[in-house]
């Protein structure tokens, strides 16, 4: 059974809203390999039906609930790491009323055997929550 563990460190310089810490908790559990629906529907519960997630860099938003989840499960498969080299670690946050940015370096392993490579990414999250969920992410 794998460890439900993930790779979360949090050095915040200003107290995050729970949200945005409990989502960055709940897609560290995504990256791993065994990485289930379930664990895709508790991220999915942080966001608002019409949340907005944005990939400037590639040029896509995805919209609602439904897409997101679609995406996220088009990926599940492809994860193969543990929570010793898979996970989020959150570097520094700033935080403004309704959002809050992550400094953030996500970690996730793919392939097996002679094929597997770890990816590391740097990159800033920028969690905006509405009332008790998220409505809009933006990762850079």
């Amino acid at each position: 059974m794998r460890s439900t563990a993930a790779l979360l460190l949090l050095l915040l310089t200003a107290p995050a809203p729970a949200t945005a810490v409990e989502y960055i908790k709940a897609r560290c559990a995504t990256l791993l390999k065994g990485a289930s629906a379930s664990d895709v529907e508790r991220v999915l519960a942080m966001l608002t039906e019409d949340a907005v997630i944005e990939h400037p860099k590639f040029g896509q938003s995805v919209r609602g609930k439904d897409e997101i989840r679609r995406g996220m499960m088009s990926h599940l498969r492809d994860y193969t790491g543990d929570q010793h080299d898979s996970g989020i670690v959150v570097l520094s946050s700033i935080e403004a009323p309704g959002v809050i940015a992550f400094r953030t370096n996500t970690a996730f392993a793919v392939g097996e055997g002679a094929e597997r490579k770890v990816i590391g990414r740097d990159g800033l999250t920028i969690v905006q929550v509405s009332g008790s969920q998220i409505s809009r992410l933006i990762e850079y």
